[in-house]
């Protein structure tokens, strides 16, 4: 624990049953943009993404695999479910939630969290132990990956 950065970056947010309207290129961005943020602020260490966007999610992968770094995603091939967000929640097994679970805990047992819109980010980043290392990937721009050593690149957008 503690030992690498979260970021968490929510492509689907007050859009709910209107998914389409969010274009891919714009979730790959924003999502590539989460991550660097999250380097910011842990240079060179690894970094744990979560996302309710599996277009995000495999964006971060290919981002990671091509720069070689160090970027850890749940092996999960479907979109997670929304607890607040899922019409027949009450009649799901909790275990179909497992994965955002799962995403919740790795996300507060890592040291800094870049978050974005909604609150399981933010809500993350109050579990951590140092709820004060965070970012929000939405108000910046973090262009580049930071290496160990290196001096973040971190603009406010305007």
């Amino acid at each position: 624990p503690a030992e690498y950065a979260s970021s968490h970056h929510r492509a689907f947010y007050s859009v709910n049953d209107q998914k389409h309207k969010v274009r891919p290129k714009v979730q790959r961005n924003m999502a590539i943009n989460a991550v660097n943020c999250a380097s910011a602020m842990r240079p060179g260490g690894p970094v744990y993404f979560a996302s309710d966007s599996q277009i995000s999610v495999e964006a971060v992968k290919k981002y990671s695999q091509d720069n070689n770094l160090s970027i850890i995603t749940f092996p999960e091939t479907e979109e997670l479910l929304h607890i607040d967000k899922t019409p027949d929640w009450e009649s799901r097994n909790a275990s179909d939630f497992y994965p955002t679970f799962v995403d919740l805990l790795l996300m507060a047992n890592g040291r800094c969290q870049s978050y974005g819109k909604g609150g399981f980010g933010r809500f993350a980043a109050l579990l951590s132990i140092e709820s004060s290392c965070v970012v929000s990937h939405h108000q910046y721009s973090c262009s580049n990956w930071t290496a160990a050593g290196e001096t973040p690149h971190v603009v406010a957008k305007k």
